[in-house]
């Protein structure tokens, strides 16, 4: 029987290997990247918040303003990059793989763990009129997050 230092360490691995792999993914389509029909305006929103402007009183937002107000803290936080904000991105999605790998091995094997968290990378990062960092996978983000939260809350 297995102790828990080494299941520890093998849903570590595990866990890098995946992060390790979504990384790689990301990486090879970086030339998709620019997502020109979205990418900018969302650049320009954060932009405007940061200039002291409010959504809906001083601009015009088509969408809700959490994604802007990330952009414009990514933008706060490393500088008026286009860069950062998807180097942000591409960090949130191999975040997201390595939750629902850790997530997922607590219910099935690490093989099934895995294939399940970077075929759902993979899928989600198909469409290349969306950009890397964009307010749907915000959205299925932080879904995640509050989920694997509540669930570990549960186990315990």
């Amino acid at each position: 029987m297995e102790n828990f230092s080494t299941r520890l360490n093998r849903r570590s691995f595990g866990g890098a290997l995946v992060g390790l792999v979504t990384l790689v993914f990301m990486l090879l389509w970086s030339n998709n990247w620019l997502g020109l029909t979205n990418d900018g305006w969302f650049f320009f929103y954060a932009h405007q918040l940061l200039d002291g402007k409010l959504p809906y009183r001083d601009f015009s937002l088509v969408i809700p303003p959490l994604h802007i107000m990330e952009v414009a803290a990514v933008m706060w936080a490393f500088g008026e990059r286009l860069l950062a904000v998807h180097l942000f991105g591409v960090v949130q999605r191999v975040a997201l793989a390595v939750i629902v790998f850790r997530w997922l091995t607590g219910i099935y094997g690490r093989r099934a763990a895995a294939v399940a968290s970077i075929t759902m990378v993979v899928l989600a990062s198909g469409d290349i009129a969306d950009t890397v960092c964009f307010y749907h996978h915000d959205a299925a983000f932080w879904a995640v997050v509050a989920g694997w939260a509540a669930s570990v809350v549960v186990q315990r």
